[in-house]
């Protein structure tokens, strides 16, 4: 995890805030407070919100707020996220299933592939 997050460009439309390069759970929590924190804020000129294991790409209309200040409102929130309290991840399974009725095709598609 960085000791401060990154505030990078992603065209002239999106922030990203990244908190770490690789995947762990305390640099998630911290996405997750983050994001938590954005949706009750709702900053004017924000737009949309998504969330990564590892990062938040923050959508605005630059035409209601410029960069430089949402930077700035980014940066006060992020110095506040200790004090989010946050649910419980969800976790999701995902069934995956191959061949039979679920892959009718799989016998065909491995004899032209190898």
């Amino acid at each position: 995890m960085y000791k401060q997050p990154r505030l990078l460009p992603a065209g002239d439309k999106a922030l990203v805030v990244e908190f770490g390069n690789e995947i762990a759970p305390e640099i998630n929590a911290r996405v997750r407070a983050l994001t938590a924190a954005l949706e009750a804020e709702s900053l004017a000129g924000v737009v949309e919100l998504v969330p990564t294991y590892r990062s938040v790409l923050v959508y605005f209309d630059p035409l209601v707020v410029e960069p430089e200040v949402l930077e700035g409102r980014l940066l006060q929130l992020i110095e506040g996220l200790g004090k989010l309290d946050l649910p419980a991840p969800e976790i999701t399974v995902i069934p995956v299933c191959y061949g039979g009725k679920f892959g009718p095709d799989l016998d065909y598609v491995c004899e032209h592939t190898g």
